[in-house]
């Protein structure tokens, strides 16, 4: 059988909302996503055939950003996740740390960081009632949530997984509903906001370690 490391819910919920606060600081920032992928691919392939060399150089710097914050993660922290010797809280503590750095000094790159982070959030292995949660990837929560409805409408399963895929959706759109108020009545804040958050939940992770796994044959 197979351990894995496995997530409070709370938790999941939070990193679900930064997730999607970050993807609008994303849009604001540069118009693009940085969370999610399918789209830009799409925008990228349009922008080679329309010569938009700006929006390819963009696109492109972005997805391999993204790809390289999963590798990262892959590469330091995949089966410790929960341990209390985990590495990702003192990743999202640099995260932090080095937004609030290059908010004022290197403001230019802040798209591409942001799409680094996303890489690293998305790729941050968590099991939640035998789910593995991936904190940006909506397009997949919103088909499990159907497939999950699916089986309770036919009474083959509980409704717990689709309470989850509905609630994690929700924290998403919240992050990102944040995000844009601040930016409508504040933009001075939006950013530092973001660092404070990454900072606050390295801060939780580290309070709530030891909680358990998930065995998998």
């Amino acid at each position: 059988m197979e351990k894995r490391p496995i997530i409070h819910r709370w938790m999941i919920m939070v990193l679900t909302f930064l997730a999607g606060y970050v993807n609008v600081e994303g849009i604001i920032e540069c118009g693009v996503t940085v969370s999610h992928y399918t789209g830009n691919l799409s925008n990228l392939g349009k922008g080679l055939v329309l010569g938009d060399l700006r929006r390819v150089q963009i696109l492109s710097s972005i997805l391999i950003l993204f790809f390289m914050g999963s590798l990262l993660i892959g590469m330091v922290n995949q089966r410790e996740f929960r341990t209390p010797r985990n590495r990702y809280k003192w990743i999202l503590l640099v995260q932090g740390l080095a937004l609030i750095v290059v908010y004022h000094r290197f403001e230019s790159i802040l798209p591409y960081l942001l799409a680094f982070y996303m890489g690293i959030q998305n790729g941050a292995f968590a099991m939640y009632k035998g789910v593995r949660v991936r904190f940006t990837h909506m397009t997949g929560y919103l088909t499990e949530a159907a497939l999950e409805l699916a089986a309770i409408l036919r009474r083959k399963a509980s409704p717990e997984r689709f309470v989850f895929y509905i609630f994690s959706m929700s924290s998403f759109v919240f992050g990102g509903i944040v995000a844009a108020i601040i930016e409508v009545y504040n933009h001075n804040i939006l950013m530092p906001l973001s660092s404070i958050l990454y900072i606050i939940v390295a801060y939780g992770l580290h309070r709530t370690t030891r909680i358990g796994y998930d065995y998998e044959n």
